[in-house]
């Protein structure tokens, strides 16, 4: 992968605590503030000349376990690292994955601008309720009081007017603003997959 494929890897923001150890045994503590399935980078205090191997564990989120993998400083500022993975096994780059999802296939979802009654649950703050800003069958923006951070795993429930149980859409938090928080869905069945894809498309045809 050339640097140019590096830098345009789809990547998520995130806030994990990550420890750098260089080959002289020291150990940098840092945090994580994007990560793809190519590299990271990591605001953290710390001598570290570009071209340096140093390998990496992140603390995964809500429960994920930890990911550790060699890297080398590609590029770095006063106070963040651009580090590229080098060789990250297939069974560690799945393990990623979900937290960088296919960013080209999600922008071109069709999409659903509609304020849909909704209610978030997170596993250390409980649940509250809220609404879509909008909706995919890949993600979603919301708007609810429920405190989130980038990384935090959550389930989102819809009610489809069509009968059946609610949709329950476990979900990464990816990003958000002052337009609403960003989630996006991960390891849906393809029951709700496709149960989810025919209610956005719903929602669309009212819109039209």
């Amino acid at each position: 992968m050339t640097g140019r494929d590096r830098r345009r890897a789809e990547r998520a923001r995130a806030e994990w605590p990550v420890a750098i150890e260089t080959f002289d045994r020291r150990v940098i503590p840092g945090e994580v503030v994007d990560v793809s399935t190519s590299g990271m980078r990591v605001r953290a205090q710390g001598e570290l000349a570009v071209g340096a191997a140093v390998t990496l564990r992140v603390a995964l989120p809500q429960g994920a376990d930890r990911l550790e993998v060699v890297a080398r400083v590609a590029r770095r500022s006063a106070e963040e690292l651009a580090l590229d993975f080098i060789g990250l096994p297939e069974t560690e780059a799945r393990r990623v994955k979900p937290f960088v999802p296919a960013w080209e296939v999600r922008r071109r979802a069709p999409r659903a601008h509609a304020r849909v009654p909704m209610t978030i649950e997170k596993r250390t703050d409980g649940s509250a309720t809220g609404e879509t800003v909008d909706l995919s069958a890949f993600s979603a923006r919301v708007a609810t009081e429920l405190p989130l951070r980038p990384g935090d795993r959550v389930n989102l429930y819809l009610s489809p007017p069509a009968p059946g149980a609610p949709l329950k859409l476990p979900a990464v938090v990816w990003d958000g603003d002052r337009t609403g928080t960003v989630l996006v869905f991960v390891n849906l069945s393809a029951a709700e997959f496709a149960r989810l894809g025919a209610y956005v498309s719903s929602l669309i045809e009212r819109e039209g």
